[in-house]
């Protein structure tokens, strides 16, 4: 079956690379006791898993999407996606969390109103997009107005550590704290937090790929691991095409055994 399923992932792939937007995420699996990884590239219509050793770059150039496509992938920040000349989009839910945990642990306020304006951010985008419109330019402006405050009391919060010159030679140059890592992530990469906003076919999260990826934690929870790296070759490209043809509304048993076959219905 894995061998016979090869023609059907290329066409996957091909259409993914032509989507406006992907969903990118990976997680962990077990394999003969090392922990390696389930990458995932997916939409709505086409979900495509790939099993590597390593979670970055190189696992990320052998799937073969991501040097080629040119839209937007929404991803959870995982430094080794923003290497592609694609567009990017980060997710808020993961951003919310940080936000949440700062302000429950640190009492920021700061983080608070940050968390608090995503969220009005995120009604307008979703009322804008029932009614087949846009978020105007002037509530645009306000928002990004808004936002750039909020970082400003942030920074006022969380100002750089003064050291000396002899502190770096006796320590080493000393760890930010986690509030100003996400204040330094939020100035850094704004157009790519707000691009929800600005552009109403990206989503708020990255909730497609999150969903995509809870199959290959069942496995994990119900078998253990992988016996073999080319077990869990083949259980990714064959849950791939599952999971493809169920979200286009295709019969799974006899796609799967037309593929036997080597006729297997494309998605």
């Amino acid at each position: 079956m894995y061998h016979k399923l090869k023609g059907v992932t290329n066409h996957i792939k091909k259409q993914l690379i032509k989507e406006d937007v992907i969903h990118g995420d990976e997680t962990g699996i077990n394999v003969n006791g090392r922990n390696e990884q389930c990458h995932l590239i997916s939409t709505k219509k086409y979900t495509y898993y790939f099993h590597h050793e390593s979670r970055g770059f190189k696992a990320m150039n052998k799937m073969g999407v991501l040097p080629k496509y040119r839209g937007i992938i929404v991803h959870d920040f995982w430094k080794s996606y923003l290497k592609y000349k694609c567009e990017h989009a980060l997710c808020n839910v993961h951003i919310q969390r940080e936000l949440d945990n700062i302000f429950k642990k640190h009492k920021q306020e700061w983080a608070k109103e940050m968390s608090d304006l995503l969220y009005e951010i995120k009604e307008h985008a979703d009322c804008a997009r029932k009614q087949d419109t846009k978020i105007d330019e002037d509530t645009i402006k306000t928002f990004i107005e808004k936002y750039h405050s909020i970082l400003m009391k942030g920074f006022e919060d969380n100002p750089p550590p003064e050291i000396s010159k002899d502190d770096v030679v006796k320590r080493g140059i000393q760890a930010q704290s986690k509030s100003k890592n996400l204040l330094d992530r939020l100035a850094t990469y704004e157009k790519e937090i707000l691009r929800f906003a600005t552009d109403l076919r990206v989503p708020f999260s990255n909730n497609q790929a999150e969903r995509d990826l809870r199959m290959i934690t069942i496995q994990q929870n119900i078998s253990g691991n992988f016996r073999k790296p080319h077990g869990a070759d083949v259980f990714c490209r064959i849950r791939g095409y599952i999971s493809t043809l169920i979200k286009n509304k295709m019969p799974v048993i006899s796609s799967l055994h037309a593929a036997i076959e080597d006729v297997p219905p494309l998605p």
